[in-house]
């Protein structure tokens, strides 16, 4: 599901020949998350249990790795929380990755919120 795995582990690369892939940035319990969506382990519900912050974890990994149902339910699940739940930092964190990623719904969903319940 994962075109960037596949091609890691099929041409000639390091990966290929260890039959590992080594991920150094990403914390064990975001990757095991990912992996756990991405081979289907783990319900998409589980994403709308995370803080923002950790939710906005798993969208890199999908969008680094060109997941892209992980990315769309990354989205979602980013998307859905509510102003109040939010603190500035997570809010520039949100628009940060939607132009990073060019996922324009979520810098809309950051524009038409009401700054006024920001903490």
């Amino acid at each position: 599901q994962s075109l960037v795995f596949r091609k890691m582990l099929t041409i000639d690369m390091v990966e290929k020949s260890n039959g590992v892939i080594t991920i150094t940035d990403a914390s064990y319990s975001s990757l095991e998350l990912f992996l756990n969506l991405l081979y289907g382990r783990e319900p998409a519900e589980s994403l709308m249990k995370l803080p923002a912050g950790d939710a906005l974890k798993i969208l890199a990994l999908a969008n680094k790795y060109q997941v892209d149902y992980v990315v769309s339910i990354s989205c979602m699940a980013i998307m859905t929380y509510e102003n109040e739940d939010l603190n500035i930092g997570e809010i520039r964190k949100i628009y940060h990755a939607g132009g990073l990623f060019q996922l324009p719904d979520l810098i809309l969903a950051v524009a038409r919120s009401d700054n006024s319940v920001y903490r």
